[in-house]
């Protein structure tokens, strides 16, 4: 009995590591993919204002 008690706490410490190991390895990929989006957004909004604008309202002669 001993044994099968041991190879339970095995077990259960192997899944307790397996969680924080994904827990872990999500979160820095969450954090990655923010820096990233914000980084874009960033560049579009500096895109968009480095853009010349119509001087007349938008109107386009055809």
């Amino acid at each position: 009995m001993p044994a099968s008690l041991v190879g339970e706490a095995l077990m259960g410490l192997g899944c307790l590591t397996f969680c924080f190991a994904l827990t872990a390895c999500g979160g820095l990929l969450l954090a990655l993919h923010s820096g990233l989006t914000r980084g874009l957004v960033e560049k579009l909004k500096a895109l968009l204002a480095a853009a010349p604008k119509p001087q007349d309202g938008g109107a386009r002669d055809i």
